[in-house]
């Protein structure tokens, strides 16, 4: 498979002018690039970063991006949905610009971005499509590549698989909308109202945008027998308490997406005799589009048998953004 050119992979460095899709251009009409439950398998976790300079907003004016990002970032949820492999799709008809594979799937924490210089979207593909459109699919699976240059493809076809190549810390797709040359937010078709009102579908097909769904901030939370580390987390390697067993201790790991100045964080345990308590406070003190903590139940060990549970809440502006609760079963 041949090397992306340079005019087309603009991987990293090269910053590309964002551009709202005008009604008038808006000829190309997008599906999900991913064949992936969405919110409960998959989520968006960034948008395009539409504030110029070093702030930071996506278009709703939330922080579920971070600084000069150009893409719609697909996650996958649980390392086991990774493992297994999620499908990238083609989100219109067009013809196979370019490709690229054989880079290997590699945390850029772990494996150094001096080895992804150049080459920070990984294995991917490019498509071109009618009326001057492009749309880019980065950081696919070493091997899945499922197509050559010159092909022409139908909405829907199978790309490749989500992976972890390239300039990436997390398993997703980055998936990025461009029209002569341009970086197009698929959100977005006006001028980006300073307001942040409510959008239409955006570049998204009905189906599409009834999945897309805007939550200014979401979380993840999972337990384990030990403290860890995020990269532990996402991938698989925090042991959880093994069925039968009576762990001397349980913690827990959560992630955050798209705090602002101010939210008020809060993790209510609540133990297997319907006991809750006291909960761990935090109030944020800067935005953050991510953030990664994990702590410790302290209960003297071994732990009574039974479901414990977490219910984790994010108030902002004394309006509650996000609330769900957590458990697991110790026999």
């Amino acid at each position: 498979m041949r090397r992306i050119p340079a005019l087309l992979a603009l991987c990293g460095a090269l910053a590309l002018p964002v551009s709202p899709a005008q009604p008038q251009t808006a000829a190309i009409a997008l599906e999900l690039p991913v064949d992936c439950a969405l919110p409960q398998r998959c989520a968006v976790q960034f948008h395009v970063d539409r504030r110029p300079g070093p702030e930071i907003g996506d278009y709703r004016c939330g922080r579920l991006s971070y600084d000069g990002h150009r893409g719609t970032d697909f996650r996958v949820l649980s390392p086991e949905d990774f493992a297994a492999g999620i499908p990238v799709l083609a989100a219109a008809a067009g013809r196979v610009a370019a490709v690229r594979d054989g880079m290997d799937d590699i945390d850029v924490t772990e494996l150094g971005r001096e080895r992804v210089e150049g080459r920070a979207g990984g294995n991917q593909v490019v498509l071109v499509h009618d009326g001057g459109w492009e749309t880019h699919y980065w950081h696919l699976r070493k091997g899945s590549v499922a197509v050559q240059p010159g092909q022409t493809v139908s909405a829907g076809a199978r790309l490749g698989i989500v992976g972890l190549s390239g300039d990436t810390n997390f398993p997703h797709l980055h998936f990025e909308l461009r029209r002569e040359r341009r970086v197009v937010d698929p959100f977005d078709v006006g001028p980006g109202d300073p307001a942040c009102t409510a959008t239409p579908a955006g570049l998204w097909t009905e189906s599409a945008a009834a999945i897309l769904d805007y939550a200014p901030v979401f979380a993840q939370l999972g337990f384990t027998t030990r403290q860890v580390t995020r990269a532990d987390a996402t991938y698989g390697r925090a042991p959880r308490p093994e069925p039968g067993s009576r762990p001397q201790e349980l913690f827990l790991w959560f992630e955050l997406y798209g705090l602002a100045k101010g939210d008020h964080v809060s993790l209510q345990w609540t133990l297997p005799d319907g006991r809750a308590r006291n909960p761990a406070q935090f109030t944020w003190q800067e935005p953050q589009s991510y953030a990664f903590r994990s702590g410790k139940l302290n209960l003297p060990p071994p732990l009574p048998a039974g479901t414990y549970s977490v219910r984790l809440t994010v108030v902002r502006d004394e309006r509650t953004l996000y609330e769900r609760d957590w458990s697991i079963a110790i026999r």
